[in-house]
C-alpha cells in the first residue's frame, strides 16, 4: 500500500494505491476523484518529481513502479504528483492515458517498430517511383559501408547525337543490368535491415521487459520494505499506545490518589483550624480570666500598699512627732544643762576672782608687811593665777 498526494491547481487529493499498483488503477483513482471530464481526460497528465529535482511524466506501469521504487526506505512512504489538464501532450502521452483507463496497456511510442514492413520507411519497401524504375535513394545502415546510389538523371546515357543505333543498344543493356544489380543488392540491403531491426526491436523489448521486472521487483521489495516498515510501525503505534494508555491510566491514577490526598489534606487542615480556633479561644478566654485576676490583684495590692503607704505616713508622722519632742526635750535638757553649766562656770569664775582678789590683797599685805616685794610662794600658785584655776 502506497499513499499517492496528487495536487490539481489549489486542489490536492490523497489516493491509497493498493495492489497489484499499476498505472490504469492510479489514472482511475485520479479521474474518480477529480471528477475529470472525457475531454479533460484527454490532455489530462500526471508528474512528479525525482530526486534529481526533475519533473518526470508518468504513462506506463514501468514508470509507476519505478516512481514507487524511490520510496523505498522514506519515511512516510509518501508520493506527491501534480496533474496538469488542457496541455497538448507530446509522444504517446494521450493515448497512454486513454488507453490506461480503457484498461488496456499502452501502444507503443512512434518509431519503436515491432519488426513488420509497416514500421519501414517507404524508401525501403521500393514505392515512391514509376514501375520499372529504380527510386532515387541512398540507402545504408550504421552497420554496414554497403551504400547504392540512384544514377538516373546524372546522365540520361553516354552516346550523343552523333552515336549510332549499336551505343544505344548497349547503353540499354548495360542499364537494364545495372538495375538488376541495384535491384537485389536493394532487396539483400532490405532483408539485412529488417533482420537488424527485428533484433534491435527484440533487444530492446528484451531491454524493456528486464527493465520493467527489476523495476516490478524493486517495487515489490519496496513495497514489502514499506509494508514491514508499516507493520513495524504499526507495532510500535500499538505499543506506543499502550505506553500511553498505561501512562494515562497510571496518570489518573495518580490525579485520583492527588485529589484524595489534597481532600485528606483540606479535611485535616480544616480540623487543625478548627482545633487552632477553638485552642485560641480558649487561651484568650484564659488570659481574659487571668488578667481580670491580675487587674483584681493589682488593685488589692494597690489598696494595700495605699494602706501601709497611710499607715507608714501615720507611723512616720507620730514617729516624726515623737522624734521632734524628744529633741525639744533634749534641747531643752541641753538648754537647762548648759544654763546650769553657765551658772556653775559663772559661780566658779567669781570664786576664783574672788580668791585671785583675795590672794592680791593678801600679796600687797605681805609686800608691804616686809617691804619688798615678794614672788609667789610656790608654781602651783601661779598656775593657779594665770590659768584662773586654782589648787587642790
Amino acid at each position: 500500500m502506497f499513499v499517492v498526494k496528487v495536487t490539481h491547481g489549489e486542489t490536492t487529493r490523497r489516493l491509497v494505491l493498493e495492489e497489484p499498483y499499476s498505472f490504469a488503477a492510479l489514472c482511475a483513482l485520479v479521474r474518480d476523484r477529480f471528477e475529470l471530464s472525457d475531454d479533460a481526460l484527454a490532455t489530462a497528465r500526471l508528474r512528479y518529481t525525482d530526486p534529481d529535482g526533475d519533473l518526470i511524466s508518468l504513462n506506463t506501469d514501468g514508470e509507476l513502479l519505478e516512481a514507487l521504487s524511490l520510496l523505498a526506505g522514506a519515511e512516510p512512504p509518501l508520493l506527491r504528483m501534480t496533474l496538469s489538464v488542457g496541455e497538448a501532450p507530446a509522444g504517446t502521452g494521450a493515448a497512454s492515458w486513454a488507453a490506461s483507463l480503457a484498461g488496456a496497456l499502452p501502444p507503443p511510442s512512434e518509431g519503436s517498430a515491432g519488426g513488420d514492413a509497416a514500421s519501414l520507411p517507404p524508401s525501403l519497401l521500393g514505392g515512391g517511383g514509376a514501375p520499372g524504375q529504380a527510386p532515387r535513394m541512398s540507402i545504408g545502415s550504421d552497420d554496414s559501408d554497403v551504400v547504392v546510389v540512384d544514377e538516373e538523371g546524372e546522365g540520361g546515357g553516354k552516346g550523343g547525337e552523333g552515336e549510332g543505333e549499336a551505343a544505344r543498344e548497349e547503353d540499354e543493356a548495360q542499364k537494364a543490368e545495372d538495375e538488376a544489380r541495384r535491384a537485389r543488392e536493394r532487396a539483400e540491403e532490405e532483408e539485412r535491415l529488417s533482420e537488424e531491426a527485428a533484433r534491435a526491436l527484440q533487444a530492446e523489448e528484451e531491454e524493456r521487459r528486464a527493465s520493467e521486472e527489476r523495476a516490478l521487483a524493486e517495487a515489490k521489495e519496496a513495497a514489502a520494505a514499506a509494508a514491514a516498515a508499516e507493520r513495524e510501525r504499526e507495532e510500535e503505534a500499538r505499543a506506543i499506545a499502550a505506553v500511553a494508555k498505561a501512562e494515562a491510566e497510571a496518570a489518573e491514577e495518580r490525579e485520583r490518589r492527588e485529589m484524595e490526598e489534597a481532600v485528606r489534606v483540606a479535611r485535616e487542615e480544616e480540623r487543625r483550624e478548627v482545633r487552632e480556633r477553638e485552642e485560641r479561644e480558649r487561651r484568650e478566654a484564659e488570659e481574659r480570666r487571668e488578667e481580670a485576676a491580675r487587674l483584681a490583684r493589682e488593685e488589692e495590692e494597690e489598696e494595700a500598699r495605699r494602706a501601709e503607704a497611710a499607715a507608714a505616713a501615720r507611723r512616720a508622722q507620730e514617729e516624726e512627732e515623737r522624734r521632734e519632742a524628744a529633741e525639744r526635750a533634749a534641747r531643752e535638757e541641753e538648754e537647762r544643762i548648759r544654763a546650769a553649766e553657765e551658772a556653775e562656770a559663772r559661780e566658779r569664775e567669781e570664786a576664783r576672782a574672788a580668791r585671785e582678789e583675795a590672794e592680791r590683797e593678801e600679796e600687797r599685805e605681805r609686800v608691804t608687811v616686809e617691804g619688798a616685794p615678794s614672788c609667789p610662794t610656790s608654781t602651783l600658785e601661779l598656775f593657779g593665777l594665770t590659768t584662773g584655776k586654782l589648787p587642790a
